[in-house]
């Protein structure tokens, strides 16, 4: 079994999964928990094999590591890998249609 990285949620982070609860929840409470779950687990999914989605070629985190972008449609996750701390630490939760 591969190694596991743990992951970290950045308070940035934290607060775009609350304003998209938030806006999804006007509509439809039920609907903004289960897209809240699915983004969580879509975020824990990457303990294993973090390096499997691309590297975004013009960012680079104040550690000078790589920024990667996990697309979760209609969402996409920014994390970057601290290899030597085996961590992820998710940066932004955006939907597709937002600029960076």
């Amino acid at each position: 079994m591969p190694d596991q990285y743990r992951v970290i949620i950045s308070p940035a982070a934290l607060t775009q999964l609350g304003r998209i609860l938030e806006y999804i929840a006007q509509d439809s409470p039920a609907n903004a928990i289960t897209v809240i779950d699915n983004l969580l687990a879509e975020i824990y999914s990457l303990e294993l094999f973090p390096g499997r989605f691309a590297e975004v070629q013009t960012d680079v985190t104040e550690d000078g590591a790589p920024v990667r972008r996990m697309p979760a449609p209609p969402f996409r996750i920014l994390y970057e890998i601290i290899s030597s701390q085996r961590t992820v630490r998710i940066l932004s939760v955006q939907h597709g249609a937002q600029r960076s």
